[in-house]
């Protein structure tokens, strides 16, 4: 039985394990351990910008209540025949939530199919976290967030 044992390739040598078999244990469990390190700071950047995302959202459509509650006359697609404290199209902002500087927002206002009695109004909103979310933050046209409405003029 022993010389059996001793012409087994598997067991281990009475001494331990060689030097080759621990660093390629180490090695193996390095690449293991670095992977789910890797994860875990993927996940956390994740979770910062859904966090972010979320903020953003919140801030627009709150931004887009107190548009909405504005006069239909207030709400200018141009400069020209403008009441005083209208909004305008191209009114940036800041979104709540986030550092100074760190986000703004963009209010586009448009006729809706060339109907002076219809008008879409969308807001778009970037923010910088770890990284930039839409194209610039002076910009903010190409941002993923985005909310858009009708409004129409009630007064006819």
């Amino acid at each position: 039985m022993k010389a059996a044992l001793k012409n087994n390739r598997l067991c281990l040598s009475s001494r331990g394990l060689t030097l080759m078999e621990l660093v390629l244990a180490f090695g193996l469990l390095a690449i293991t351990i670095s992977g789910f390190l890797l994860l875990m700071v993927r996940i956390s950047i994740l979770n910062e910008t859904t966090r972010n995302k979320i903020l953003a959202y919140n801030a627009l459509q709150s931004q887009l209540e107190i548009i909405k509650g504005k006069p239909y006359a207030y709400l200018c697609p141009s400069l020209t025949n403008c009441p005083t404290g209208a909004i305008v199209n191209g009114t940036t902002f800041s979104l709540t939530g986030f550092p100074e500087n760190k986000s703004q927002a963009r209010v586009e206002i448009r006729y809706f199919n060339n109907s002076t009695h219809l008008k879409n109004i969308t807001v778009y909103g970037c923010f910088q976290g770890r990284s930039l979310v839409g194209d610039s933050i002076t910009n903010c046209r190409n941002s993923p967030v985005k909310l858009s409405t009708l409004t129409t003029d009630t007064s006819q």
